[in-house]
């Protein structure tokens, strides 16, 4: 089931919607190159993948269409590097805070989901997450970058902040089987009260949301 991009009233960024075409501007290449991520991020969220088109997004920039060809060859290309790079930055920072968390077993983990949360609340994050999701099945690169490097490195980290002292093998297996479950059940969450909003979260702010989750994930429901 594919989840409908362009659901927001307005995009995180609050960038103008994508149909409006801005004057043109001199930029460095590295700024320029930024800048045309920022507005497939956008594009690609307000009217979702199949219909944006690589003029949408160099419309939004200022730029004209053989600029946005001279970075990246196609809208696939586009993507691939959009997530490559958003996700790079954001693990970065993800794997940076998990160096820097100390306390007992149960103190990093409440720790950590707290993160994960508060991670997908960022601009652009939920949106990202949401484009790729809906794209990773139709681009095999993206999927291979999905599943090898971003859920892989995930997964490790908290497969550490889960570890016992003088762990069997059994705790080993479900430290694994819970690292992998811990990060969907948070995401789910996440898409659903981006997407439904209030109809489906009962009136909870974002932030209500993501102490109940947490409280759930630690302590099961009661």
């Amino acid at each position: 089931m594919e989840i409908e991009e362009g659901t927001a009233s307005g995009f995180a960024t609050g960038e103008s919607p994508a149909s409006e075409a801005r004057p043109r501007e001199r930029l460095a290449p590295e700024e320029r190159r930024d800048k045309l991520l920022d507005a497939a991020l956008a594009v690609f969220s307000e009217l979702g993948f199949e219909r944006a088109t690589l003029n949408d997004v160099a419309d939004r920039v200022g730029a004209t269409k053989g600029c946005l060809y001279h970075y990246f060859e196609s809208k696939e290309k586009l993507l691939l590097e959009l997530v490559r790079e958003r996700k790079a930055a954001h693990l970065a920072d993800y794997e940076a805070f998990v160096q820097s968390i100390e306390g007992s077993r149960g103190e990093r983990l409440e720790a950590l989901l707290r993160r994960m949360w508060q991670g997908l609340q960022e601009p652009g994050q939920i949106e990202l997450a949401i484009l790729t999701l809906n794209q990773v099945s139709r681009v095999p690169e993206l999927r291979r970058f999905l599943v090898d490097e971003v859920i892989a490195q995930k997964q490790q980290t908290l497969q550490r902040a889960l570890a016992r002292d003088g762990a069997d093998a059994a705790d080993t297996a479900d430290a694994t089987a819970i690292a992998a479950v811990i990060p969907c059940m948070i995401l789910g969450v996440a898409i659903c009260e981006h997407v439904l909003g209030g109809s489906e979260t009962g009136g909870l702010t974002a932030e209500q949301l993501g102490e109940a989750v947490t409280r759930v994930l630690l302590h099961g429901i009661k």
